[in-house]
């Protein structure tokens, strides 16, 4: 049941966590963004908790097609909703100075599983901004137990980035270790950022071969341009060359991707837009059968 947490998705989660994270606004910025970990989000505080007392008063909606969810943040609390077809989650966030703790709840439909989880977090604002974060889950799906734990750090200065993860699971099905390190990143004002980074992932089945997954090289640019007072657009491209299977049929793999996104800012609030342009010049399903999924997803985000 819990396999697919191991090796694959071990590893790639976690350097997902250290390269890719989120002052400024929603889910669908990040997305946008593929995560760049150089550019600051209000939505950081899912990350590392401490945060939750730099964003202010506001409210958060999400849609992207396939599950829709919600935020409020308020003095130093905030509370997240998300609900899909067959599940739902709810996460309350809380700081206080430089430290703040998260706890959580989910619901899968489809396993009746639920997992429970928890994480404190620390910032360093002495010298620019430094945060670590360290947390867990417990998972239950009939009689399976899966326990898994993280740790999560990112130190930012005017011109820099660093990061690094790890995690660590356990279930009926064996152990997952997982680590990545992001050594290398730049930053073009609080908007443009570009990072490197390897990571490593080891599965231990019960009863089966150990197997290693190496990502060499994973490399993130993104960056965002604001036209005027109410209009802009971001992007970002994303490169990975993976090594599978060390232990047995060694295969290379490299990934490419993209985000785009655009924001349309007033008094009251601000709208984040992610595009998929393969998903918008391929036209409608009426006319083109087209079916790969939504073209835009959004978010919302207002002061209250």
């Amino acid at each position: 049941m819990y396999k697919g947490m191991y090796t694959r998705v071990l590893a790639l989660t976690v350097l997902g966590s250290v390269l890719a994270a989120p002052a400024n606004a929603t889910d669908s910025r990040v997305t946008a963004l593929s995560g760049n970990v150089g550019i600051t989000d209000d939505t950081d505080f899912t990350r590392f908790a401490s945060e939750t007392g730099q964003m202010g008063d506001h409210a958060w909606l999400n849609y992207d097609g396939l599950t829709l969810g919600g935020a409020m943040s308020w003095g130093s609390n905030a509370v997240m909703l998300n609900q899909g077809a067959n599940g739902a989650a709810i996460g309350y966030y809380n700081s206080s100075g430089d430290t703040g703790y998260n706890a959580s709840f989910a619901y899968d439909g489809n396993t009746e599983g639920m997992t429970f989880g928890g994480g404190y977090a620390m910032a360093d604002r002495s010298d620019g901004l430094g945060n670590m974060a360290f947390g867990g889950q417990v998972m239950l799906v009939d009689d399976s137990l899966g326990i898994m734990a993280n740790a999560i750090s990112r130190t930012l200065t005017d011109d820099s980035v660093t990061s690094w993860g790890g995690s660590a699971a356990y279930s009926d099905a064996g152990i997952g270790l997982g680590g990545g390190y992001q050594w290398y990143g730049a930053r073009f004002g609080d908007a443009s950022a570009i990072t490197m980074g390897s990571g490593l992932g080891v599965d231990l089945p019960d009863g089966g071969d150990m197997a290693i997954g190496l990502n060499l090289l994973d490399v993130n640019l993104a960056g965002e341009f604001m036209f005027n007072d109410w209009f802009g657009l971001r992007g970002s491209v994303t490169t990975s060359m993976v090594l599978d299977n060390l232990t047995d049929e060694m295969e290379l793999g490299v990934n490419m991707g993209s985000g785009f996104g655009a924001s349309l800012v007033s008094e009251a609030g601000v709208i984040d837009l992610v595009i998929d342009p393969s998903q918008v010049l391929g036209g409608p399903f009426f006319l083109t059968g087209n079916t790969a999924g939504p073209a835009i997803a959004l978010s919302a985000r207002f002061s209250i």
